[in-house]
């Protein structure tokens, strides 16, 4: 089923200048949508007035604007997990109104952390993307999360190097501090095994000689 909704937006008399500067009454009028979806929205432009030699007249323009998905930081949801010396890394992208990004933003998702080169998630098709990473030592590191707002088709074959933006701050979603209950050492299993060796030695001992 198709639902219609007009809406009325008010224009105001109050464009920019040349000079970037706000000018009540330069002819230019604005006005501001809120669109909470991403998609096709259709705006139509009704001017009506009246001439010296014509008199009354109407004019009407139709436009289609595409408002696309911007993930937003607060919303989108990241769940972190750590096994054996690999992260695991889990998002939701999700809009300032709640609607899921959806499936097909994978090339536009990007992970950074020092020393590691950066790299991409996998579309998992749901709306969620998983991402690895495998690290030395007893802690995983941060990273941060980008996500690169261009109105062009990212290829699968393009790496972090000859993207269309650099991964910087102008690009940063959000900063992922992986949970710190990070597996012990290895080395502390063969501590607690000779422990309980040693325990089992002087039961026996204490045991043999009652």
């Amino acid at each position: 089923a198709l639902k219609k909704r007009f809406d009325n937006i008010t224009l105001l008399d109050n464009g920019d200048s040349a000079n970037g500067d706000s000018v009540a009454g330069d002819g230019i009028y604005t006005g501001l949508y809120a669109a909470k979806a991403p998609g096709h929205y259709n705006i139509l432009f009704k001017s009506r007035g009246k001439t010296e030699r014509s008199g009354n007249m109407q004019k009407e323009q139709l436009i289609s604007v595409y408002v696309r998905n911007q993930p937003d930081p607060v919303e989108t949801v990241v769940i972190t997990s750590v096994s054996d010396n690999v992260l695991t890394i889990k998002f939701t992208p999700t809009t300032k109104n709640g609607f899921l990004m959806g499936p097909g933003w994978a090339n536009y998702f990007w992970l950074k952390a020092p020393k590691v080169t950066p790299f991409k998630a996998k579309d998992n098709m749901d709306g969620t993307y998983t991402a690895r990473l495998g690290f030395s030592g007893n802690t995983p590191p941060d990273l941060s999360l980008h996500f690169l707002s261009v109105a062009q088709v990212i290829e699968d074959s393009v790496t972090h190097e000859s993207l269309p933006l650099p991964l910087e701050e102008g690009t940063s979603l959000l900063e992922i501090k992986p949970d710190s209950d990070a597996p012990p050492p290895r080395y502390w299993l063969w501590i607690v095994l000779f422990l309980v060796l040693i325990i089992i030695v002087l039961v026996y001992r204490r045991a043999k000689h009652a």
